[in-house]
């Protein structure tokens, strides 16, 4: 059985359950899970960690709820239309259904953007054969989503900057 609750503080801990919610994650992603209390929070934190600012832009898709760009605002600008104070992308996999995330990455590679991946209702999707939470530099869930928990949110780091 897999536990709701786990003790994100004490990381052996949960390390050593190998029953945890965080240990099912780490094998299914093969990296880490940082717990945070919600999935804005851990966005934000992925967002400074890789040296945004208030003068950054970000492209976000249409139809973002308002907590989400008031998040996003906290550490750049959101946007639709690319400008040459464009940093990142963020990737939003609507109801589950991943994008076309290659060409997304390829675009991003070219201009030289962040891809940052909102896997918020996309927890255990796949793209390719691929979980979906390993694209881009870092990736963002909500476990809250899915699960009655205390924990909200996780993020799944891949990029150096905010590993150390």
């Amino acid at each position: 059985m897999i536990s709701l609750y786990p003790i994100p503080t004490i990381l052996e801990e949960t390390k050593q359950n190998e029953s945890s919610f965080f240990q099912v994650l780490r094998e299914r992603l093969g990296l880490e899970v940082v717990a945070f209390s919600s999935a804005r929070a851990a966005m934000v934190y992925g967002l400074r960690a890789l040296g945004l600012g208030r003068m950054d832009e970000i492209l976000v898709p249409p139809f973002l709820s308002h907590c989400v760009i008031s998040a996003l605002g906290k550490t750049a600008f959101p946007t639709m239309a690319p400008s040459e104070r464009t940093k990142a992308i963020l990737v939003y996999h609507q109801f589950g259904y991943p994008q076309r995330i290659e060409v997304i990455e390829q675009v991003a590679t070219e201009k030289g953007w962040f891809v940052v991946n909102n896997c918020v209702n996309a927890l255990f999707s796949a793209y390719r054969g691929k979980p979906i939470g390993l694209w881009g530099e870092f990736a963002i869930l909500s476990f809250s989503k899915f699960y009655p928990c205390a924990l909200g949110g996780g993020l799944v780091v891949r990029h150096e900057a905010i590993q150390n």
